[in-house]
């Protein structure tokens, strides 16, 4: 049971309802975090000096270390100890070449790779040909001149002319090593027949297959876009204004985007000036007389219809050509 959390188990905890407290060092009662003496020898922590260096425990990277202090570069090594003590990723230097162990491609500098040598920071005593190889990673482990066979040929690769057995000459071959490899055209450090852009040193890859390398395609997961010059997030190719930015879409097809026309689905009109729901170009229409007004048809009221104009014209003359006719008789 562990009653406050602390992560000490009650029958180990000094202070087993107390959080903060788990050790009473001297016995006191006063938990060793609170007590500022908690050793009970009379010096208060801040001025003791467990290794006798002469720097208080307070200020002692290393309390229990007479022979370091400082840890400037927080490596954990001292500064006494550490090769590079502002360095914080090397603190030694087996060969004494200025290169840190940890950067070292051959920290005891017998002339062997650390990743071949068997034993990269201290002389190998399992090395028959004493050449810095164990003898269960050597090739060639009597040969003090080989150790490695690439190509597996028998001819250990410091003699052998074409290291990986592609046919191609370590001398003319830009990866000697790899043998699906021999040329790299552009340069860019990966072989033409990995290289989807074997003449082009900012392009490798076409991850879509469109014919144009990731690093210029703007789409590419996309095997339909590549561009997007105004750069609003639609390819040039689904976009119908590529150049405007703030156009895409023209639903009715007459050259005016969608944002901008007052009437996106009528091909006939793009504007209303005036904002009364009719386009400018019918309304221009209607006021140059292009449009002839029409009838209203009568309207029914309380059961009998309401002549329009023409039915009362029609009337009119009726009546007028009744009268005529009945003057004509009196004469």
């Amino acid at each position: 049971m562990d009653t406050d959390g602390d992560g000490w188990g009650d029958n180990s905890d000094a202070f087993p309802e107390d959080g903060t407290e788990w050790l009473d060092t001297d016995g006191d009662g006063i938990g060793d975090n609170a007590d500022t003496d908690y050793d009970g020898d009379g010096t208060d922590d801040s001025m003791e000096d467990s290794d006798g260096d002469g720097v208080n425990d307070a200020e002692d990277d290393f309390p229990n270390d007479a022979n370091e202090s400082t840890d400037t570069d927080g490596d954990g090594v001292g500064d006494n100890s550490d090769v590079f003590p502002d360095d914080a990723n090397e603190s030694s230097d087996l060969d004494g070449d200025g290169i840190g162990d940890n950067s070292d491609d051959d920290a005891d500098g017998d002339g062997t790779p650390n990743n071949v040598d068997a034993f990269p920071l201290t002389d190998s005593s399992n090395d028959a040909d004493n050449d810095g190889v164990a003898n269960d990673l050597d090739h060639f482990p009597n040969d003090p001149n080989e150790y490695f066979d690439s190509d597996g040929d028998g001819v250990g690769d410091n003699a052998d002319t074409d290291d990986d057995g592609d046919g191609v000459l370590d001398s003319t071959d830009a990866f000697p090593y790899d043998p699906s490899e021999t040329m790299d055209t552009d340069g860019d450090g990966l072989g033409d027949n990995a290289d989807e852009f074997p003449n082009d040193a900012t392009e490798r890859v076409d991850s879509d297959g469109d014919g144009v390398g990731d690093n210029a395609d703007v789409f590419p997961s996309d095997t339909t876009e590549w561009a997007d010059t105004d750069g609003d997030g639609v390819g040039d190719n689904s976009d119908v204004f590529p150049n405007d930015a703030s156009e895409i879409v023209d639903s009715d097809g007459d050259g005016v985007g969608n944002n901008a026309d007052a009437f996106p689905y009528d091909a006939n009109e793009q504007s209303d000036s005036d904002g009364n729901g009719v386009g400018d170009n019918a309304q221009a229409d209607q006021e140059n007389g292009g449009t002839t007004p029409v009838d209203p048809e009568p309207v029914e009221e309380g059961g009998s219809f309401l002549p329009g104009f023409s039915a009362i014209m029609g009337i009119i003359s009726m009546l007028g050509a009744a009268i005529l006719v009945a003057g004509r008789r009196k004469d």
